[in-house]
């Protein structure tokens, strides 16, 4: 009796982990409309898409989210502009004043991507529109010390879908690191690889 008892209980705990391990990689969808507040005071409406694997440890100890797609369109008076479309986290939209070039700069929250993009400082990438297209270029001393003005908290269901400011600064208002906050320099998330 009692080892037909433990045979139950082992054959449960081994489901239990069957099932905790399906559920450790999953696939997240979102797509909403922002608002986003630029250097010159004015609010446009952006529509953006992500599409994320997300997986965690059996334990939970651990999350990832990675950006299989990422976009941003732009709306209105603007809505001539291309679309920019790079598996990353866009975390600021500005226009440069000087060149009245649109930049993006985005970042991701895995090491692998940073790997595979060529370990760029801080976790960033420049994008920058130049005619018809968004052009990867080097960080801009523009782009250092600028506030996100972009929602980067979507890896849960979003609450509307319409992201008004305030919506986005509830949303932000966590414990996120610093440097999703603020572009900053010297920012090192992950171990340079050696020997490549």
């Amino acid at each position: 009796m009692r080892i037909e008892s433990y045979s139950k209980a082992l054959a449960t705990i081994a489901i239990a982990t069957m099932g905790a391990a399906c559920d450790a990689l999953r696939s997240g969808d979102r797509t909403w409309s922002e608002d986003v507040a630029l250097d010159d005071g004015s609010v446009i409406t952006i529509d953006r898409h992500v599409e994320q694997l997300m997986s965690s440890s059996i334990g939970g100890s651990g999350f990832s989210a990675t950006e299989t797609t990422s976009t941003l369109a732009f709306r209105g008076d603007l809505a001539a502009l291309p679309q920019w479309d790079v598996p990353l986290m866009p975390l600021v939209l500005y226009r440069e004043s000087e060149s009245s070039e649109w930049v993006i700069v985005a970042t991701s929250t895995t090491c692998e991507v940073w790997y595979r993009r060529g370990m760029p400082e801080g976790h960033y990438w420049e994008f920058r529109l130049r005619g018809t297209e968004w052009i990867e270029v080097p960080l801009s001393e523009t782009s250092f010390g600028r506030k996100t003005n972009l929602l980067f908290e979507y890896t849960e269901p979003l609450p509307a879908k319409h992201i008004t400011l305030e919506t986005k600064a509830q949303l932000q208002s966590g414990n996120q690191s610093q440097r999703f906050r603020v572009i900053q320099r010297g920012v090192r998330r992950c171990a340079p690889l050696t020997g490549r």
